[in-house]
């Protein structure tokens, strides 16, 4: 298969910027979504390193609407709705190496909390 799809390598595809918008969006919703379940997790069980992560995908939700503010047509016309177009790539290396550091040390921090007691995980389909 790539073996045909090689001689129209060089072809460009169509620009389309607002397809960005749409996929940056569908992270930014699961993010903020993973990042409360885990910090509401934090409240009842307990433990750094949840809570960290839980901090860790909150940054991802935040850095990827920066993400989408910078990029040129994403959200509006050609241009950036916020900096220049040459700021969209530090933004992106920020929001992936800050993340990706960010699991890391909740990561480090998850086995010392082995100790902690976790939440009620009865196999009684009446107490949940």
């Amino acid at each position: 298969m790539i073996a045909v799809a090689i001689p129209f390598a060089y072809l460009q595809g169509p620009q389309i910027p607002q397809i960005v918008s749409i996929y940056t969006s569908g992270i930014v919703i699961t993010e903020l979504a993973t990042a409360f379940l885990l910090v509401r997790s934090t409240i009842f069980a307990g433990g750094r390193g949840t809570f960290l992560l839980g901090c860790a995908y909150f940054y991802s939700a935040l850095m990827g609407l920066a993400h989408l503010a910078t990029f040129p047509g994403a959200i509006m016309g050609a241009a950036p709705l916020v900096g220049s177009p040459q700021l969209t790539a530090p933004i992106f290396n920020a929001w992936r190496a800050g993340f990706a550091f960010l699991v890391l040390v909740a990561v480090l921090l998850l086995p010392g909390q082995r100790g902690h007691k976790p939440c009620n995980r009865s196999n009684d389909p009446q107490e949940l």
